[in-house]
């Protein structure tokens, strides 16, 4: 890797600098809380990793698009699979989201797999001077 910068801390969020794009790393329960994902100026891509139970499949879905929308940014979305030790069941829904909310890449049927696809920060950029939200972002700011 190179120019690779990682920001750890509890009460902060974690950027990591990677070959141009700024990505945000995220957990599971973090995505219920838009504030705290709040990403819209410093990042271009979030990366979150979850342990969804399948029963709650719909709110996983709606969140992730919800959360590449309102960002205006690429949402990767790796969401566990199989049956833990309590007997939950997690389906996965991987999937991969652009700004506008649209499916770049999707692995809905709870196997596992893995997947490639290609994200464009020149059309990510793009989009974001077409239609400049960013500019209008609130101006609140999480304490810790």
């Amino acid at each position: 890797m190179t120019n690779t910068t990682i920001l750890i801390a509890e009460t902060k969020k974690v950027v990591v600098k990677y070959e141009g794009w700024r990505i945000a790393l995220f957990i599971c329960y973090d995505l219920r809380f838009p504030v705290w994902c709040r990403s819209i100026k410093d990042a271009d891509l979030i990366l979150f990793t979850a342990n969804w139970p399948e029963k709650r499949n719909l709110v996983w879905q709606t969140l992730t698009k919800a959360r590449a929308i309102e960002n205006q940014l690429y949402m990767a979305c790796i969401n566990r699979t199989g049956i833990d030790g309590m007997g939950v069941i997690y389906a996965g829904e991987s999937t991969v989201i652009d700004a506008k909310g649209l499916i770049v890449c999707d692995l809905a049927n709870g196997s596992e797999v893995s997947a490639t696809c290609t994200l464009s920060l020149k059309e990510l950029n793009r989009f974001r001077e077409k239609f400049p939200v960013a500019r209008d972002e609130d101006t609140y700011q999480i304490v810790g």
